[in-house]
């Protein structure tokens, strides 16, 4: 008996790991829906920039295991086709599957214009985005391709080089939602609010998919005392990236300030938690203190 029970144990500590074991499933779709094949595929930890990359096959889609917990950055690219990049929150608890849609290229070159496009694309999948950006500046001088300069505009955001990005997304009429987000993002850096709430009426919050501009747009309305315009962006950037305290942070103010004492504390206390060496953790304990002051206050008020 105690041997059958020694090897039941071990049975069940070698499952252990495959039990927990988890993955995701990334697929690469074109604008019509139909599964791609024969991609790359790089994803980039936000926090510590790792990177992961990927070639797929004919199968068209690849099961990544155990990808670490956190937000990433992932990019893809396809011969013939725009790249894209998108953001993927990874929680090892879950499987989960995500498609990325990406369009058919338009830009019709050869010799070496089509030499330094695939070099700009090789540059885009290693995350070389100086070299990138150089290589894509070069075929936009003479192909005004709107989805490319939509990629270098993401590129100049990504190297902080707001007035760069705004200079190409102003020329283009048909923006999709990353660039808008981008371009009303670099509007805000640069503090030029006015052209921002333009573009911004635009937007509608469930369509963020870049948790840092949407707690952004958010800490904007809140500053702007729009309390309940800051909400949704905030509540979308949460649901994306639930790690990021400065999310908590601004919503749990718009609370305070919306008088729903509960969820502000609630989320106050999250951000305090989640990043205690904040210079605004100050600022939260107070506003903690007071909403908990000014509960007890209607409380012996209703007695």
């Amino acid at each position: 008996m105690l041997e059958k029970n020694r090897i039941i144990f071990l049975l069940s500590f070698l499952l252990i790991p495959l039990l927990l074991e988890s993955f995701t499933v990334f697929r690469v779709l074109d604008k019509d829906g139909n599964s791609l094949n024969y991609y790359s595929l790089s994803a980039k930890n936000i926090k510590n920039g790792w990177v992961r990359s990927f070639k797929v096959n004919k199968s068209g889609q690849i099961k990544i295991k155990n990808l670490s917990k956190g937000l990433w950055r992932l990019r893809v690219f396809k011969k013939g086709y725009y790249p894209a990049e998108t953001f993927f929150y990874s929680n090892p608890n879950i499987n989960s599957d995500l498609n990325i849609k990406i369009s058919k290229s338009k830009i019709n070159v050869n010799g070496e214009k089509e030499k330094t496009l695939e070099k700009g694309m090789t540059y885009f999948i290693k995350w070389k985005d100086k070299k990138a950006v150089s290589m894509f500046s070069k075929i936009l001088k003479d192909y005004k391709d709107p989805e490319l300069m939509k990629v270098n505009a993401l590129l100049f955001y990504s190297l902080k080089k707001y007035e760069k990005a705004i200079r190409i997304l102003k020329d283009i009429k048909n923006q999709d939602i990353m660039s808008l987000q981008i371009f009303v993002s670099s509007l805000l850096k640069i503090d030029d609010y006015k052209n921002a709430l333009k573009f911004l009426n635009k937007i509608a919050p469930e369509k963020i998919s870049n948790p840092f501009i949407g707690t952004e747009v958010g800490e904007f309305y809140y500053e702007r005392e729009e309390y309940e315009k800051a909400l949704p962006f905030l509540e979308k950037s949460i649901k994306i990236y639930p790690d990021y305290p400065e999310s908590y942070y601004f919503i749990g103010l718009s609370f305070a300030a919306l008088n729903k004492k509960e969820l502000a504390i609630e989320n106050l206390k999250k951000f305090i938690k989640m990043d205690p060496d904040s210079a605004n953790t100050v600022i939260a304990d107070s506003v903690i203190r007071t909403l908990k002051d000014l509960y007890k206050e209607e409380k012996n008020e209703q007695k």
